[in-house]
């Protein structure tokens, strides 16, 4: 049973402090979008009038 995550985004750093910011979460053949290919959250879908997605490979 494989237990890892893989976990995509982008790095940064905020005053002084490294950030992360998730854009999807994969685990196995699943991938939960986090955010759309414009950076914006996908919870934002009600501004965006965008759908979020999870979908298998």
């Amino acid at each position: 049973m494989d237990l890892s995550i893989e976990v995509t985004g982008i790095r940064g750093t905020w005053g002084r402090e490294t950030t992360f910011a998730a854009s999807a979460i994969k685990h196995a053949n699943r991938t939960i979008e986090l955010r759309d290919s414009n950076g914006y959250p996908m919870w934002m879908t009600w501004q965006t009038d965008q759908n979020s997605e999870v979908y298998e490979d």
